[in-house]
C-alpha cells in the first residue's frame, strides 16, 4: 500500500496542472533517451500541457498528429500510458485522483468516438457501394440527357442536404441523377487542373437552380469509384454547426478503404489537428459545395459572422496544398472578389437552365403532369397562380436591383439570373441586402422587358433615390432620368399642345414599329439596346378629316432624352431611315416635332429639309419637376456651390464656317449676305441643301452636324 502511494506521488503533485515547459523537463528526465531538439521544440509548439499529455495515453497517433516523429510518439504514448496506469491501480487500491474530472472527460470523449467509429463503418460501406455501382458509369453516360440512374450519396451524416430527393433504403440514401451535357465539361476541367502545376482548382459558378450540386455529387461518385481521395463537403451551412465532426466525416469517406488512416482521423479533435493532417496528406481533392452559406446575410449576429469567417479561413488553409472544386452561386461576393484579382483558380460557368436536348428529354419524362382538358392544355389554377406570383416577385426583385434598393425576401432565387442581378452584403449603414446589376446592357435589357409587360414602375419618386449616390456616373444618372421621363410621359403625357397631354399606352417595337391607328396617343419605345436614333416616339392620329376621300393626319413626336454634354445627332439618325418610319402612312398628312428633353432652356426651330419638321427642346422640369429638383440638388451637392452647372447637349468639333451658318442672324441685309455665301459654299462642296428657319421666319442654311442642336 505504501509502495503504491509512493508510485502515485507524481499524481498527487498535480501533473495535470503543469505547463508544457515544466512537463517537458520531467519527460526528458524520465526517458532513457530524451527527445531530440527538433521534437522537443515541436512538443512545446503543440502546447502539450499535463492534461493534454494524459489524453494521449497509449496513443502513438495522438502525438504524431502534433508532428512529432514516430519514435518520439511511441515514447510519449508509453510514458503517458504508464502514468494513467498508475491511476487505474490507485482506484483499485481505494485512492483518490485529485483531477478525476480529466478522466470523466476522457470517458465522454470515448463515447463520442464510438459515434464516430459507427460513422466510419458506414462510410466504408458507402464507399464500397459507390465503387461497385458507379465504376461501370462512363463519362458519356453521365453526360447524356437520356440517361437516368440512382446514385448513392457520397456523404454519411445525420443531416443531409435538402436539395436532393433521397430514397432511404438500408441507410443507402440513393438519389436520382439525370444526365447533364455539362458533366463532360466538368470532368474535362477537373482533369485539366490535375495536369497543370499552375492551377490549384476551379470554381463551378452559376445561377441558383441550375443543378450544380447534383453535378458535383455525380462527379464525386465518378471519381471515388476510380480510387480518388475526395473530401466532399456538400453543405457549408451544416458544416458551420459542428465543423470538426462534419469535416472528419468527409475525411472518413475519403480514406474509408485505409484502416490506419481512419484510426488517425477518428482521434482528431480540433480544426488545427485536421489542418496538420492535411499538411501531411497527399493526392487529396476537395469538393466544397454551397460556399454561399459562408457569405454575410441580413440578421447575422457578430458571433455568426465570426463563425463563418473562421470556417472559411480553415477551409482555405486545408485546400492550400491540394486541388479543389468549389461551387458558388453567381452573387457570391467572395467569388466575385477572387475573380477580380489574379488567381490560380479557373472558372466553369453554368448559367441558365436546361439545354434544348435536356429539355426535350425532360418533357418526354414529365409530360404526364400536364392534363388535357377539351383538347387544350390545362396546367391547373393552382399552378397558374404560382407562376403569376413568381412573375410578380421577379419584377419586384429586378426593379429593386435597377433602383439600387432593398430586395424583397419573398423571391425564389431560382428565378434570378445572378450573372447580372445580385445583392450587396449589408453594412452598418444599410443592414439589409441592396440590389445591384453588373452592367448597363443587362439593366437596359430587363427594363425593356419590364416595359413590355407593363411592370415599369419608374415614374415614382422612389426610383430616383439613388441619384445622389451615382451623381458622378453620368451614364447611370442618364439612365435613371431617361426611364423616369419615359414613364412620366406614359403616365400623364406632355404639356406641349397637339393633344398629347394625357396618359398613353407604352408599346415596345423591334427596329421599326407598326403604328396603331387611333386618336389616343401611344408611346412606342425600342427594344434594342442603345438604339441610336431615339429613346421613343409618340404617335397620334387625327381621323376627323379622313372622310370623303380626304386624308387623315398623323402627328409624330420622336423623343431624345439626354443630360450629356454632347450627344450624337439623333435627328440625322432618325430621318436617314425616314422611309422605313412612314412605310404604312401613305394616306396621312404628317406633322413631325422632334423633341429634345434636356437640362437646357426651351427653344423651338423649324427645319426645312425633306421632310420639314419642327425641332423643339423641352426642359426636364417641364416634364417632371420632382425629377429635375432631385437631379439639381445632387448636382449642387457634387459641385459644392449654389449654382448648378447644367449638363446639356452641346455642339462639338464644328468647323468655324458651320458655326457661323447656325447663328440666328437678325439683320436682314446680313441674312441675305450669309444666305448667298452659304449656298455658294455648299454648291462647291456638293453638300445637300438642308435648311433651318430661325425664330424670325428668315431661312438660313445649316450644316449637318453629329451633335445635338444647341441654342
Amino acid at each position: 500500500m505504501n509502495q503504491l502511494r509512493v508510485e502515485n506521488d507524481l499524481i498527487t503533485q498535480g501533473i495535470t496542472s503543469w505547463e508544457p515547459k515544466k512537463l517537458l523537463g520531467y519527460i526528458q528526465e524520465k526517458l532513457s533517451v530524451p527527445l531530440n531538439a527538433v521534437d522537443a521544440e515541436k512538443f512545446l509548439e503543440a502546447q502539450i500541457d499535463g492534461s493534454v499529455f494524459l489524453f494521449g495515453a497509449g496513443d502513438r497517433s495522438f502525438f504524431q498528429n502534433a508532428s512529432l516523429s514516430f519514435g518520439s510518439s511511441v515514447k510519449l504514448a508509453g510514458l503517458s500510458e504508464n502514468i494513467a496506469g498508475r491511476y487505474r491501480n490507485s482506484e483499485q487500491a481505494g485512492l483518490t485522483w485529485p483531477c478525476d474530472h480529466i478522466f470523466k472527460k476522457l470517458q465522454s470523449e470515448c463515447e463520442i468516438d464510438t459515434v464516430v467509429r459507427e460513422l466510419s463503418s458506414l462510410t466504408s460501406q458507402r464507399r464500397s457501394q459507390i465503387y461497385h455501382e458507379c465504376l461501370p458509369l462512363s463519362k458519356e453516360m453521365l453526360s447524356d440527357p437520356a440517361f437516368m440512374t440512382k446514385l448513392p450519396f457520397p456523404f454519411v451524416f445525420n443531416t443531409l442536404p435538402n436539395r436532393f430527393k433521397f430514397e432511404s433504403k438500408n441507410n443507402e440514401h440513393n438519389w436520382i441523377y439525370t444526365g447533364r451535357e455539362k458533366f463532360a465539361e466538368l470532368l474535362d476541367k477537373f482533369q485539366e487542373i490535375c495536369k497543370s502545376p499552375h492551377n490549384s482548382g476551379f470554381w463551378l459558378h452559376g445561377t441558383r437552380g441550375y443543378g450544380k450540386s447534383h453535378l458535383l455529387a455525380a462527379l464525386v461518385c465518378y471519381l471515388t469509384a476510380r480510387g480518388e481521395r475526395i473530401v466532399y463537403i456538400p453543405d457549408c451551412h451544416e458544416c458551420m454547426k459542428d465543423p470538426v465532426s462534419y469535416i472528419k466525416t468527409a475525411m472518413l469517406f475519403a480514406w474509408a478503404d485505409d484502416d490506419d488512416q481512419r484510426e488517425s482521423i477518428i482521434l482528431l479533435k480540433t480544426m488545427e489537428a485536421i489542418y496538420r493532417y492535411f499538411l501531411r496528406a497527399r493526392n487529396t481533392i476537395f469538393v466544397i459545395d454551397q460556399l454561399n452559406a459562408l457569405g454575410c446575410m441580413t440578421g447575422d449576429s457578430p458571433e455568426q459572422e465570426e463563425k463563418k469567417g473562421k470556417l472559411e479561413t480553415w477551409l482555405l488553409k486545408y485546400r492550400a496544398r491540394h486541388k479543389s472544386i468549389l461551387s458558388a452561386s453567381a452573387n457570391f461576393n467572395t467569388y466575385l472578389q477572387t475573380q477580380s484579382t489574379q488567381t490560380s483558380e479557373l472558372q466553369l460557368h453554368v448559367y441558365g437552365g436546361l439545354t434544348a436536348k435536356e429539355m426535350n428529354h425532360w418533357w418526354e419524362r414529365n409530360s404526364a403532369i400536364i392534363l388535357e382538358v377539351n383538347g387544350e392544355v390545362d396546367l391547373g389554377v393552382a399552378v397558374l397562380r404560382k407562376v403569376w406570383k413568381q412573375a410578380e416577385s421577379y419584377c419586384e426583385y429586378v426593379n429593386a436591383c435597377i433602383r439600387h434598393q432593398a430586395t424583397p425576401t419573398s423571391v425564389d432565387p431560382k428565378l434570378i439570373d445572378h450573372r447580372y442581378f445580385y445583392e450587396r452584403c449589408p453594412t452598418s449603414a444599410t443592414p439589409y441586402e441592396i440590389g445591384a446589376y453588373v452592367c448597363g446592357i443587362a439593366r437596359d435589357a430587363v427594363v425593356k422587358q419590364l416595359r413590355k409587360f407593363g411592370e415599369n414602375k419608374f415614374a415614382d419618386r422612389d426610383f430616383l433615390k439613388s441619384i445622389d449616390e451615382y451623381i458622378n456616373n453620368e451614364a447611370v444618372i442618364g439612365f435613371f432620368i431617361e426611364e423616369n421621363i419615359l414613364s412620366t410621359i406614359a403616365l400623364r403625357g406632355l404639356e406641349i399642345g397637339r393633344n398629347i397631354s394625357q396618359s398613353m399606352d407604352m408599346q415596345m417595337f423591334q427596329r421599326f414599329p407598326t403604328f396603331s391607328i387611333t386618336e389616343r396617343p401611344i408611346l412606342y419605345c425600342p427594344m434594342q439596346f442603345n438604339f441610336r436614333a431615339i429613346d421613343g416616339i409618340i404617335v397620334r392620329f387625327d381621323l376627323s378629316n379622313g372622310v370623303n376621300g380626304k386624308k387623315g393626319k398623323c402627328f409624330m413626336f420622336p423623343l431624345q432624352i439626354t443630360i450629356a454634354k454632347s450627344h450624337a445627332d439623333s435627328e440625322y439618325e432618325f430621318f436617314k431611315d425616314w422611309i422605313e418610319w412612314i412605310k404604312d402612312l401613305d394616306h396621312y398628312d404628317l406633322e413631325v416635332v422632334f423633341l429634345w428633353i434636356s437640362a437646357k432652356k426651351p427653344w423651338e426651330r423649324k427645319v426645312k429639309r425633306y421632310p420639314e419638321y419642327i425641332s423643339k427642346n423641352v426642359h426636364i422640369s417641364d416634364v417632371n419637376r420632382d425629377t429635375w429638383e432631385r437631379y439639381d440638388r445632387a448636382l449642387k451637392s457634387k459641385n459644392g456651390r449654389g449654382q448648378t452647372k447644367a449638363m446639356v447637349p452641346q455642339k462639338r468639333g464644328l468647323r468655324k464656317q458651320d458655326m457661323r451658318e447656325q447663328e440666328v442672324v437678325k439683320d436682314e441685309s446680313e441674312i441675305q449676305r450669309v444666305t448667298k455665301a452659304t449656298k455658294r459654299r455648299r454648291t462647291n462642296r456638293a453638300v445637300s441643301k438642308d435648311g433651318v428657319e430661325g425664330s424670325d421666319g428668315v431661312s438660313i442654311w445649316a450644316g449637318r452636324t453629329r451633335s445635338a442642336p444647341s441654342q
